[in-house]
């Protein structure tokens, strides 16, 4: 079976540094869900892998590498009575500050998709 995973990589002056875009997703989810008002990360639906008992820390981020640098998608809920242009904007704020100062990334794009609100349960 082949290795299908991405890698962002780096040179250095002693070699090759290797990325793999999962480590990148598991960052920015981290970051996202640290923001005061995320909810969740994902679709608001349940996700096939944690039906089958299999949790990602990647779950609702996508990461994408071209020559413009990275790119990535985070996917999240907002906690009701949060105003969601704030806490999106502070979520990708988070993302981006986590990725340079972890990955050493520097041309990053940080996609916000604010797919639900989140209601606490009582």
């Amino acid at each position: 079976m082949a290795d299908t995973k991405e890698y962002l990589n780096q040179t250095g002056e002693n070699g090759n540094i290797n990325i793999s875009e999962e480590v990148v997703a598991s960052i920015a989810a981290l970051a996202a869900l640290e923001v005061k008002g995320v909810g969740d990360l994902g679709t608001g639906g349940i996700a096939i892998s944690e039906l089958l008992g299999k949790k990602s820390l990647s779950k609702g981020v996508k990461v994408e590498n071209d020559e413009n640098g990275t790119i990535v998608d985070v996917y999240m809920t907002v906690k009701y009575g949060e105003i969601v242009p704030t806490v999106a904007a502070a979520a990708q704020d988070a993302v981006v500050n986590a990725l340079e100062a972890m990955a050493n990334l520097s041309e990053i794009t940080v996609n916000i998709h604010v797919v639900g609100i989140k209601f606490d349960k009582e």
